[in-house]
């Protein structure tokens, strides 16, 4: 469950009676009557009737003006999903999930990952679970939890989810939605699928499947994605322009979250042939600076962490816009610089690398070499040929 305590009232705050007005209040929603409550009023509903059930059903509820709540709730209102007879779900107590059998299995099984239980109660986690989902569709339900769960971290950070939705049922595993890739639109990159392996499956068979399929295929989307929303938020800074700060910051924690993994994968791929070649080169030259970027913008985000005053009310509000002002004008110079920098231009480079096996570095240093030091054999055109034209450069790709 996401820690959104500025967003929502914890379900812990409330008591048997309040959730007893919120199943009044989606009872008379569904039968299209007239119903008010003292203390909450509805702000929105989301799912559907199906045969006299509730699919998915879920809620925003706000305190009602007249109620005493109202004051010291100040915007935030209370997220509650229901079962498909209209029962409230309570969120339960926050916490780490309990250990399972299917999260020891995994760690057992695959020495080079880590694996963590998911948290399977109905109604909020189980939502939550759904959208960590990428790009597969989820086989359960709010209501309707798999048999186990764990997410998967690899030894480079791959980051799954592995489903087993009956005691007997096969491992399904696919991509865990990546940290930090923003609100941007990412149509353009190819989401990896699932794998299936029989839940008695030997280790050698688990580990093709994930370590052989699908954690290639992670790392090549997750690289693309990170690659379009690196550009994406270095070409808004670019249009803010020199002097203007507002919306600069959501960009550079793009940029923070993204930035550092592009500059170790980029020094990782990188090979003879690039530091050869003159723009390439260049670029890589520069990495040094794009990585001092970061730090400065990093040291930046922690010292103003740490300035900022706790609470979100009315009296921290002067205070706190006073340190994010500071906070940008300090931060506009480097985020320039990472946004007229090379990462975006190296990182769309050694694309297809990633994911791929590593070639081993003294041969293509040495083939590189040779490439360097050979000399094209000179050509001459044939006696009463037609002199040679240079030919013309083709329309230019669109950026996007």
């Amino acid at each position: 469950m996401p820690d959104d305590t500025d967003l929502y009232i914890d379900h812990a705050d409330l008591a048997p009676a309040d959730f007893a007005a919120f199943e009044q209040l989606l009872a008379a929603h569904r039968d299209r009557v007239p119903w008010t409550d003292p203390d909450w009023e509805s702000v929105m509903f989301a799912g559907h009737l199906r045969d006299g059930k509730w699919y998915e059903p879920y809620v925003l509820f706000t305190p009602s003006r007249r109620s005493a709540r109202a004051a010291s709730a100040g915007e935030k209102t209370v997220l509650v999903y229901f079962d498909e007879d209209g029962r409230a779900l309570p969120d339960p107590p926050r916490g780490p999930a309990p250990a399972s059998a299917l999260s020891t299995h995994l760690a057992d099984r695959l020495p080079t990952w880590s694996a963590e239980p998911c948290r399977l109660a109905p109604g909020r986690e189980l939502a939550d679970l759904q959208d960590q989902t990428w790009g597969w569709r989820a086989p359960w339900t709010t209501t309707t939890a798999p048999h186990d769960a764990a997410f998967l971290t690899g030894p480079d950070g791959e980051r799954l989810l592995a489903v087993q939705m009956g005691e007997d049922s096969p491992l399904t595993v696919g991509a865990a939605v990546p940290h930090g890739l923003g609100g941007y639109n990412l149509g353009s990159v190819r989401r990896p699928g699932t794998v299936s392996v029989p839940a008695g499956a030997t280790p050698a068979a688990l580990s093709t499947a994930i370590d052989g399929t699908l954690a290639p295929q992670y790392r090549q989307a997750v690289w693309q994605a990170r690659t379009v929303v690196s550009g994406f938020a270095a070409e808004d800074i670019r249009d803010l322009g020199p002097t203007r700060t507002r919306g600069l910051w959501s960009n550079v924690e793009v940029l923070l979250a993204n930035g550092p993994h592009l500059l170790a994968g980029i020094r990782a791929a990188a090979v003879a042939d690039d530091h050869l070649d003159p723009a390439v080169g260049q670029r890589l030259r520069n990495l040094p600076t794009t990585a001092d970027a970061l730090a400065r913008l990093q040291e930046i985000r922690t010292t103003w962490e740490k300035a900022t005053p706790p609470g979100t009310g009315a009296e921290s509000a002067p205070e706190r816009r006073r340190l994010e002002e500071l906070r940008d004008h300090q931060a506009r110079p480097y985020a320039l610089q990472l946004a007229n920098g090379p990462l975006p231009a190296l990182a769309a480079h050694v694309t297809a690398r990633i994911g791929a096996p590593v070639p081993d570095p003294d041969e293509t240093a040495r083939a590189a070499r040779v490439r360097s030091t050979r000399s094209p054999a000179p050509t001459f055109p044939p006696t009463g040929a037609a002199p040679a034209t240079t030919p013309q450069p083709g329309p230019r790709r669109p950026a996007r």
